[in-house]
């Protein structure tokens, strides 16, 4: 299954993480479940699904690779600030 879109803030929060320094890069056509994006700054990088909000489910098969995801689960998040938060938490 391919995915055959993307959500709304999905470009916002691109180009508002690589205004924070992060090189992003975009897995979005990957599809089969496959985070949006992944992420990296200061030689860490972290897999990352972006929502449209909140009340946003994870597909069937985000969740089966969130559940076996290389490196731990990604980080989930709907607004570029939830993402710079939980990047630097886990890079303590």
């Amino acid at each position: 299954m391919y995915r055959k879109r993307v959500d709304d803030n999905h470009a916002t929060m691109v180009l508002a993480l690589r205004d924070a320094g992060f090189t992003v890069h975009d897995m979005s056509r990957c599809g089969y479940g496959v985070p949006d994006l992944i992420i990296c700054r200061a030689g860490h990088c972290e897999w990352l699904e972006v929502k449209a909000s909140a009340k946003s489910a994870l597909t069937v098969y985000e969740r089966s690779f969130f559940d076996y995801c290389p490196g731990g689960a990604p980080i989930l998040a709907w607004t570029p600030q939830l993402v710079i938060a939980e990047f630097e938490r886990r890079n303590q």
